[in-house]
């Protein structure tokens, strides 16, 4: 597969024009940049339109994108092996794994509204009114006596 990869608004994914996708220097025959074989975090995020680095991990961790590589902690992905998925209209790579996670995101979801109603329910139960207890001031003037 020789296509390069495109961004939404047309321009080619790895750029001829200023710094590129890269910005590591390295310039092919026609000037444009040329993307290492182990590509960072980072360039992935530009390669894939400027999402953010924890979107990646979201989708690596669903099963929707190449898992990376480590050198040490630093996740790498092969550069062939992501350009083909990104061409073959980036499908789920692992089904499996997918489900665990739509699974735990709706897990996480009804946590999340289930503490929303426990906090709607609650919120006027543990306030005290404006005549309870100390405003605090005497606390400031206490500690300008001093």
């Amino acid at each position: 597969m020789n296509a390069i990869p495109q961004t939404h608004s047309g321009h080619h994914a790895t750029g001829s024009s200023n710094a590129g996708i890269c910005g590591n220097g390295r310039h092919g025959p026609d000037g444009a940049d040329v993307l290492p074989q182990l590509l960072s975090k980072t360039t992935v995020c530009k390669l894939l339109d400027n999402v953010t680095p924890k979107h990646v991990e979201n989708l690596v961790r669903s099963g929707r994108m190449p898992e990376p590589s480590y050198l040490g902690r630093s996740p790498r992905w092969n550069r062939t092996e992501l350009l083909n998925w990104i061409h073959s209209g980036c499908p789920v790579l692992d089904a499996q794994k997918l489900d665990n996670w739509n699974a735990e995101q709706a897990v996480r979801k009804a946590a999340a509204e289930q503490r929303s109603n426990k906090g709607k329910a609650g919120s006027s139960s543990g306030r005290r009114s404006s005549g309870e207890g100390s405003s605090g001031k005497g606390t400031i003037a206490r500690s300008r006596e001093r």
